[in-house]
């Protein structure tokens, strides 16, 4: 089992931001490969925050030159990092995985959940599947974090 926890989500007034910080703990007795892609996937459904910095399906109707492999950070059995994402309102968001070009929630108190991906090997080799991206869907795992609250 991995696990993942959002630690803090401090609001910075003068900057307009968040700075949400989490810890990933694996808990399995084997490495794991961590997606640490430079973008997330943004949810937000009334009051409620999801940011998916694991791989998701691309936009219906994107057209993209290559799809390109996620990058990957080891974690040894057992073994902790902490990770921080600043969010500086609105946020500019990756187009390729996310419907809106920036985000940017109305001022006030949300709760926020951040998920994370995974896989068990560095090689995310081709698969029987018709895609890359079909691939990568198949050899990543998903997990959630507790939610936290966090003001906007």
């Amino acid at each position: 089992m991995v696990n993942v926890e959002i630690i803090s989500a401090g609001k910075e007034e003068f900057m307009n931001s968040n700075l949400v910080v989490y810890r990933i703990t694996n808990l399995y007795d084997k490495k794991i490969f961590l997606v640490t892609d430079n973008w997330f996937t943004w949810s937000c459904n009334g009051k409620f925050i999801e940011m998916n910095l694991g791989r998701t399906p691309m936009v219906k109707n994107v057209n993209v030159f290559g799809y390109f492999l996620p990058q990957l950070q080891l974690i040894k059995s057992k073994e902790s990092i902490v990770k921080e994402i600043n969010l500086q309102w609105p946020v500019k968001l990756n187009t390729i995985f996310n419907e809106q070009s920036y985000a940017s929630p109305e001022k006030g108190v949300y709760r926020l959940k951040v998920i994370i991906g995974y896989g068990f090997t560095d090689a995310i080799g081709a698969q029987e599947s018709l895609s890359v991206e079909d691939d990568v869907m198949k050899w990543q795992q998903l997990t959630t974090s507790n939610e936290y609250l966090i003001e906007i």
